[in-house]
C-alpha cells in the first residue's frame, strides 16, 4: 500500500479503510501517505481538489466522487490577512473536502457488502456527507441533535437522506450513530482519518 493507517496511541496498524478507531485500543487513527509532496505530481490541468489525487493514495481514480470541490479563492483583506472562501464549495462548507476523500475511498467497499454508512452531525458535515453519498448512490443515515437548525435539516433531507433526530447532548447523538446495526458502517467525520486527511487540502487551492 502507498499509505499507512495507525493508532495515534498504541501505534498499531489497521488494514481497513472502514475503521474509524483503533481495533485494539479504541483510540483515534491517523493516515500517513508514503508519497512525498512534490509539485511536479500535481495535475495542473485540473482546477479542484483532485488535482492532488496522487497524494490521496487510498483512492482509485475510477472511484472518485466529486461535485467540484476545492479551488476556492483567496481574497486579500489587509496586507497580512487573506480570507479563503470555503463557503463556495458545493454544499457551502469546507467539510466537502473531507467528504469527497472519504466517500471516494469507501463507497465501493460499503456497497459490495450491501451496507450503508452512518454519520452524526449538527449540520454542515451531515449535509456534505449526504450530498456525496447521493453522488455515489450510497445509502446513508444522518443522525442529528433534536434541536438541529431547520435550514441544515432541510438541506440534508433535500438529498433524499434519512435523518434521525436524537434527544440529548451532542455526544449522545454520536453514540446513537455508532450503535451496531446490520449493514451499518459508522464514518463519523470527527473520528475518521480519511475525512481529516481530505480536510488537509484546505491548505492548498
Amino acid at each position: 500500500m502507498n499509505h499507512e493507517i495507525f493508532c495515534t496511541v498504541c501505534h498499531r496498524f489497521s488494514t481497513s479503510l472502514l475503521d474509524f478507531e483503533c481495533p485494539s485500543c479504541g483510540n483515534p487513527l491517523d493516515i500517513q501517505p508514503r508519497a512525498n509532496f512534490e509539485t511536479s505530481q500535481i495535475y495542473s490541468r485540473e482546477n479542484g481538489l483532485w488535482r492532488y489525487f496522487r497524494f490521496l493514495t487510498y483512492v482509485s481514480k475510477k472511484d472518485i466522487m466529486t461535485l467540484g470541490e476545492g479551488w476556492t479563492p483567496l481574497v486579500k483583506f489587509t496586507d497580512n490577512l487573506y480570507f479563503k472562501l470555503e463557503n463556495l464549495n458545493p454544499t457551502g462548507s469546507f467539510k466537502d473536502r473531507g467528504s469527497t476523500a472519504l466517500i471516494s475511498a469507501l463507497h465501493r467497499q460499503v456497497k459490495k457488502q450491501g451496507g450503508y454508512i452512518a454519520e452524526d452531525s449538527s449540520g454542515n458535515a451531515g449535509a456534505s456527507i449526504a450530498a456525496y453519498a447521493a453522488r455515489a448512490e450510497l445509502k446513508v443515515k444522518i443522525y442529528v441533535p433534536e434541536n438541529v437548525s431547520g435550514q441544515k435539516f432541510r438541506q440534508i433531507k433535500s438529498y433524499g437522506t434519512p435523518v434521525i433526530k436524537v434527544a440529548g447532548s451532542r455526544s449522545q447523538v454520536a453514540h446513537k450513530a455508532q450503535q451496531p446495526e446490520k449493514g451499518k458502517f459508522y464514518i463519523g467525520h470527527i473520528f475518521h482519518p480519511l475525512f481529516r486527511d481530505g480536510i488537509r487540502t484546505l491548505a492548498t487551492k
